[in-house]
C-alpha cells in the first residue's frame, strides 16, 4: 500500500501507532489537523520532517519519496499479525 493509501484506512481510534513522514518541514507553532491531533494527544502519533520548512508551493520528488520510505521502514516495528 503507498503512502497516500495508507494513513486513511488507520483510523485514531484503532489504536495503532502513526509515523508520518513530511516533505516541508515544521512551521513555527505547528499542529497536526484533526484526526493527527488526536493520535497525537493520545501519543500514538510521530511525526518527522527531515526537511526544512518552505512556504513554496513544491512538488516532492520521487527521490525525497523514497528516502522518506526508506527512513519510515527503518524506524518503524512491525505488529504481529495476532496484534494489528
Amino acid at each position: 500500500m503507498h503512502e497516500q493509501g495508507a494513513a486513511p484506512t488507520t483510523e485514531p481510534g484503532a489504536g495503532h501507532p502513526l509515523i508520518v513522514l513530511l516533505e516541508n518541514g515544521f512551521a513555527r507553532h505547528y499542529k497536526p489537523p484533526g484526526r493527527y491531533f488526536d493520535a497525537c494527544a493520545a501519543g500514538r502519533l510521530l511525526m518527522i520532517a527531515p526537511f526544512p520548512h518552505h512556504r513554496q508551493k513544491r512538488t516532492i520528488t520521487r527521490e525525497q519519496c523514497l528516502t522518506l520510505n526508506d527512513w519510515t521502514q527503518a524506524i518503524a516495528v512491525p505488529v504481529p499479525n495476532d496484534q494489528a
